[in-house]
Formats: C-alpha cells, structure tokens, sequence
C-alpha cells in the first residue's frame, strides 16, 4: 500500500488529515477494510460512485464518505 495513504490512516498530532482526491479501486477497498473483489461488487451494484480517469476507475474521497454514511443509515441496532 502507498506510504502515503498509512501516514494519513495513521494520522498525527492534532493536525486535519490530508489525503487524495482519488483513489485508485484497490486504494478505496484497503480504506474501508474489504477485499478488492468485493469493491467492484458494490461498484456494480452503484453503491458506490466511481469516476473514469482514462481507461481507469478512480473513487473520490467523498463517495467513500458517502458509502460509510449510507451504510451507517441501513444499519440498526436492536432495542
């Protein structure tokens, strides 16, 4: 994994964590703690916005955002 990407996971101090704008598919899987082949999946099943870089799928920062929140929303605890 980018040397980049673990600095900014393991972040520091009390400074804003810096991190890309877009992420390669592999990238984004390794962030949210799933295996690459279950990325495409939810890219396939669009529940997660990809954008074309050329022949490449790139993930924004912000779909990744996106993604968590929408499962945060489908997920209840029981009472």
């Amino acid at each position: 994994m980018n040397t980049f990407i673990q600095n900014q996971i393991k972040g520091g101090g009390n400074e804003m964590p810096v991190h890309p704008m877009l992420y390669t598919v592999k990238q984004a899987a390794y962030l949210l703690g799933i295996k690459t082949t279950t990325m495409y999946a939810q890219i396939n099943a669009r529940k997660i916005r990809v954008c074309k870089v050329g022949a490449d799928m790139r993930v924004s920062h912000q779909a990744i955002v996106e993604f968590i929140a929408n499962a945060e929303e489908g997920f209840k605890f029981d009472e």
